[in-house]
């Protein structure tokens, strides 16, 4: 409900002025005082919504409880007074009134319709203070924005801007207003900067980088954000927008991504060994989990390679007990059967000692196969050149392909395990062409290539597939262990029907003192 407070002294004025608002049936909350210090001490309160008061009080004059500021005032006023005459009325205007009424019997029975207007007004003012105080603010909030913020109609023309759009691109505000967005870009630009006016039109908006020209031709990349104004039906009248100078975040952008191309020249230079670490790091889990794996693949195949061991091993004691057991046992009764002959019989004697010397031969022989086939002494002797060489001489005293060698090395001697591990591979592939391959010939080639060695084993025979190697068969397996133990790694290259090619590549670690081993004095055998 609208509170109202009545100044006024006279009892006949307050009682025309309360039957006033009764008879117009006006709902309001009438609060009369008398004097100057009962209303001061009711605006000590919360302010009424209507002040109307006399200028003549019993102790001191109306217009003291008004002010010329309205803004510092919460309610309108209206002044009333018995005798009045120009210059009290423009006295009560200044001091804040925003009526001046002559008391008169008409003129208090219009009273309501006389606050009502009042009222009215002073909402009209109270807006446009509102308004101007927002006004103020946006002008204020815009001129020290760090940001270009501009207005212009949809035609491209500069209805606004303040000074820090102006002052980007080397202007004043004053010399831009009134012109077109051309003068923030150069001819070549215009196109880019049309389609952005057209996207603003057709979709009512655009946020992106634009490249602006400063006055003297320079050209930077600014962040845009731009939006369609409309009236109050909804109609389009312009486009504001807010420019900034991106061209400091641009440096550091092209700063940074030199930085990040230099630590990817850093990165590539690393050592194969660093890249496979970091990758484990940046692949920690999937990386222990296939640790895991080869952890077990590693332990079958131990056990595996163990059992193949302990097979040669049987195989070794088969062939001693079937062939040179066999032969010194043979010896042995020969030798035996002539200590048992009589002097008088020496042709017995004699057969029996060619006998016997005819098994230790044997033997002997059986012997030396033996050693040739768990590790020949050419290879401690002369290095692994001459072991193959050895090798295939051996193959060769069998029926089978003719065997190739040729090699390309200017080492003497290599490290004892790697020599162990070339002349193993080429065993165990040689071994397999002539077994399984029924190729006519097979090729071996040893070549130094820098501070690498590779081996070749190439056949033209029936090939196989590598998927289809059965779990109890070793061969390719161990090649590629031998080769993964030394640093290296061996490939492949085969098919049914297609023949068969591998390839091995290790690093050449040469031989030196401590790689020889000791081997027993003495001839040997």
């Amino acid at each position: 409900m609208t509170r109202i407070l009545v100044v006024e002294d006279e009892e006949g004025h307050v009682g025309l002025i309360r039957r006033a608002f009764e008879a117009r049936g006006v709902q309001a909350d009438l609060d009369f005082v008398g004097t100057l210090e009962e209303a001061r001490q009711y605006l000590a309160g919360p302010p009424p919504d209507l002040l109307i008061a006399d200028v003549l009080l019993p102790d001191g004059r109306g217009t003291e409880l008004l002010t010329a500021d309205d803004r510092s005032r919460a309610f309108p006023a209206v002044i009333m007074t018995s005798f009045g005459d120009e210059h009290s009325a423009v006295v009560a205007m200044k001091a804040g009134a925003l009526d001046y009424v002559v008391k008169s019997n008409t003129s208090l029975g219009d009273m309501p319709h006389i606050a009502e207007r009042v009222m009215r007004e002073w909402e009209n003012i109270v807006g446009r203070q509102e308004a101007q105080q927002r006004l103020q603010l946006l002008s204020s909030a815009t001129e020290q924005s760090t940001e270009g913020i501009g207005v212009a109609d949809l035609d491209g023309n500069l209805l606004f801007l303040n000074d820090a759009l102006a002052a980007m691109h080397g202007y004043t505000s004053e010399e831009l207003l009134g012109k077109h967005i051309a003068a923030f870009h150069l001819p070549e630009q215009m196109p880019a900067a049309e389609a952005v006016l057209q996207q603003i039109r057709e979709t009512g908006e655009f946020s992106g980088e634009v490249w602006h020209a400063r006055r003297d031709g320079t050209t930077f990349p600014a962040l845009m954000h731009n939006s369609l104004m409309r009236d109050e039906s909804g109609n389009p009248v312009g486009m504001i927008g807010t420019a900034r100078d991106i061209t400091e975040s641009k440096q550091v952008e092209i700063e940074l991504a030199k930085h990040r191309d230099h630590l990817e020249e850093l990165v590539e230079e690393r050592t194969a060994a660093l890249q496979q670490t970091n990758r484990r790091l940046q692949l920690e889990i999937a990386e222990r989990k296939r640790a895991e794996q080869t952890v077990r693949q590693e332990r079958l195949l131990l056990r595996r390679m163990l059992d193949l061991q302990e097979r040669e091993r049987r195989l070794v004691s088969y062939d001693i007990h079937d062939g040179l057991a066999q032969q010194l046992a043979g010896a042995m009764l020969q030798f035996q059967t002539l200590r048992r002959f009589p002097d008088e019989i020496p042709e017995q004697a004699r057969g029996a000692l060619q006998a016997g010397l005819d098994l230790l031969g044997e033997g002997l022989g059986e012997a030396r196969r033996l050693i040739g086939g768990l590790r020949p002494p050419i290879l401690d002797e002369s290095g692994v050149v001459a072991a193959i060489d050895y090798l295939i001489c051996e193959y060769q005293k069998q029926e089978g392909p003719v065997i190739e060698f040729h090699h390309d090395v200017s080492f003497d001697r290599l490290a004892a395990p790697l020599e162990t591990a070339v002349f193993r591979i080429v065993q165990e592939t040689l071994t397999n062409a002539c077994r399984h391959s029924k190729s006519p010939r097979v090729s071996v080639k040893l070549i130094e290539q820098g501070d690498r060695v590779a081996v070749e084993i190439r056949d033209w025979g029936i090939g196989f597939d590598t998927n289809e190697i059965g779990e109890d068969h070793f061969g390719v397996r161990g090649i590629r262990e031998r080769a993964r133990l030394l640093g290296g790694q061996a490939a492949f290259d085969t098919a049914p029907g297609k023949g068969t090619r591998v390839t091995v590549d290790l690093p050449l670690l040469k031989s030196i003192s401590d790689d020889v081993e000791t081997r027993p004095s003495g001839t040997g055998l």
